[in-house]
């Protein structure tokens, strides 16, 4: 996961950013005008020394340096501290907490188990089914090639005067039936197997299924470390972006 980062910018012109999809483009109305935007933006909370940011009001201080405290939802908490007199911009990222790393590892769990009990043995019987499939399409080749080879056999026996002929007809008659015949019940056997393992399957599945819906899927909660800051996401240029401006004199 790319960090999250959260950006603070002095500046009196129109910037555009388009480094990732989710950075939207700011105006700044005035001079000098500070604002601050987050990436990924949904849920940050900024507070600048121990005065609470709200979204959209604008603040004036005077050039200094200052302490930024932020967090975001599945991140830790950061301070640091910086000097706004001749900065254009500055950056801080946030990671994410071992708490919410360790959330993701039992989602990623809970899924696969989840999707193993619902899809692994209907797919294994489906592949077997494939597989079945297309044996008993060679069989059925096979079977008419002997049957072929069957009434050939027949008709060149009943016209063979010599008996070497004869004699090589018949066998040749007896041993293309045989496979034919064995051709038949392979075929048989397959479509019953077919059957079985997909009753079976079937079945199974079934109780698979309900014993995932059992499962209890892992949930994540935190408390926001800057709770009583309250900042909301707004929508420029059809993109989700959190802004709070700061003048600065």
């Amino acid at each position: 996961m790319k960090p999250i980062q959260i950006f603070f910018f002095f500046t009196s012109v129109f910037v555009y950013l388009s480094t990732y999809s989710q950075v939207d483009s700011v105006f700044f109305e005035g001079s000098k005008e500070f604002r601050v935007f987050t990436r990924p933006q949904e849920g940050a909370i900024v507070k600048l020394d121990k005065f609470k940011l709200k979204l959209g009001k604008p603040y004036y201080i005077k050039p200094g340096r200052y302490t930024f405290k932020a967090w975001a939802p599945t991140a830790e908490l950061v301070t640091e501290r910086f000097d706004l007199t001749n900065r254009n911009f500055v950056v801080i990222n946030l990671t994410e907490t071992k708490e919410y790393e360790e959330y993701r590892k039992k989602l990623k769990s809970y899924r696969l188990r989840k999707n193993s009990l619902r899809y692994l043995i209907s797919g294994g019987a489906a592949l077997y089914s494939l597989n079945s499939l297309i044996n008993i399409y060679t069989l059925n080749r096979d079977a008419n090639k002997e049957f072929e080879n069957v009434e050939t056999s027949k008709k060149r026996f009943s016209e063979a005067i010599w008996r070497e002929n004869i004699e090589f007809y018949r066998s040749q008659y007896n041993n293309s039936k045989a496979n034919y015949n064995n051709n038949l019940a392979e075929i048989s056997e397959k479509w019953q197997s077919i059957g079985i393992v997909s009753g079976i399957a079937a079945i199974s599945t079934y109780f698979t299924w309900k014993q995932s819906n059992k499962l209890k899927k892992p949930i994540y909660k935190e408390t926001p470390l800057l709770s009583d800051a309250k900042v909301n996401p707004v929508l420029m240029d059809k993109t989700v972006a959190l802004n709070i401006t700061i003048k600065i004199r």
